[in-house]
């Protein structure tokens, strides 16, 4: 059995000040701008052997992502007959916690195969707290919003090597996701095949297909850049994205040399609708974003000397990445 834990924390912030002071007032002026964002992580783990060919694990674990964004301002001008004061703060904070269970099992079938299952849910809660309070309107918003989905998966995992040339990896992936008014449901196909061509070549090519029930959106509110993770919904559908790679490698002595090429398509991608942003109280962020696709392609070159007194690599990659919304 194994425990382990981790927890980090990040700050950016940017904060000015001003004071000027002669005979008729004085005046100070300051204001602060700060992003931060941080995880957490648990997690469990009893590995057992059942036989000598079958062994499995549990896992148990829980994971905490937190993003926020802080504003504030004060302003104070005294004169021989009067105070001025003002001041403002806001506080915005997206939270992310996945409880998450599984049991994996591994199967030394044969020499030549090797067979990998698993299954398992993860509760995923997100919640939203803004806190925003203004002097000038001796008014207080304090809003709190949260939601719970539940996801379930399973996998059935084929590692095949036939004849030392030829080695396949396949398989296939199931999720459910459960929202409180609609479901979505994926299988996901994975293939990968690396083919010993000569002494010296080697071929591989992988194909997927992948679906991300967590949307990411970026803003530059405040100057900053600002990251959300928001879940799938009834309006606004999973990520989607299918995979086609494939290269050859040439090895002799202590260097090798890869070359590859990838496509890959992207759909149900979503973006801010032109000055909209989500880090305000209204918590219909659905009605903010568009819907796109996304198409990424490229070229890597890699050689590497991997033996010897001086070992390295350098490498060459040429891609596009677009996206149409």
């Amino acid at each position: 059995m194994s425990m382990s834990f981790y927890t980090g924390q990040d700050n950016l912030f940017i904060r000015n000040s001003f004071s000027i002071k002669n005979d008729q007032k004085e005046i100070s002026e300051r204001d602060k701008q700060a992003v931060f964002w941080g995880n957490r992580v648990y997690s469990l783990r009893d590995h057992h052997v059942l036989t000598p060919k079958l062994s499995a694990w549990l896992n148990v674990s829980f994971t905490s992502y937190d993003f926020g964004n802080e504003s504030s301002y004060e302003y104070t001008e005294n004169t021989d007959t009067q105070q001025i004061t003002d001041a403002f703060n806001y506080r915005f904070i997206s939270r992310i916690q996945n409880t998450i269970l599984s049991y994996n099992t591994d199967f030394k079938y044969r020499d030549w195969l090797n067979i990998k299952a698993g299954t398992g849910m993860v509760f995923h809660k997100f919640s939203r707290d803004i806190t925003s309070s203004a002097n000038v309107l001796n008014k207080k918003i304090e809003q709190s919003s949260s939601n719970g989905i539940y996801e379930y998966n399973g996998y059935l995992e084929f590692n095949w090597k036939i004849r030392r040339k030829l080695m396949i990896n396949s398989g296939a992936h199931w999720v459910s996701y459960q929202l409180k008014d609609n479901s979505y449901k994926a299988l996901q196909p994975r293939l990968s095949i690396n083919y010993k061509v000569r002494k010296h070549w080697l071929f591989h090519a992988a194909y997927q297909q992948n679906q991300q029930f967590l949307h990411l959106l970026t803003g530059t509110t405040a100057g900053i850049p600002i990251d959300l993770w928001l879940p799938s919904t009834a309006e606004v559908a999973p990520e989607k994205s299918k995979m086609i790679s494939g290269g050859i490698s040439y090895t002799k002595g202590d260097y090798q040399l890869n070359v590859e090429a990838f496509n890959k398509s992207m759909f149900n991608l979503i973006e801010y609708k032109d000055q909209a942003n989500y880090i305000d109280i209204d918590n219909n962020w659905e009605q903010k974003v568009t819907i796109g696709r996304g198409l990424a392609y490229g070229y890597e070159v890699l050689l590497e000397k991997r033996n010897g007194k001086t070992k390295g690599w350098t490498s060459y990659t040429l891609s596009w990445n677009q996206r149409q919304f």
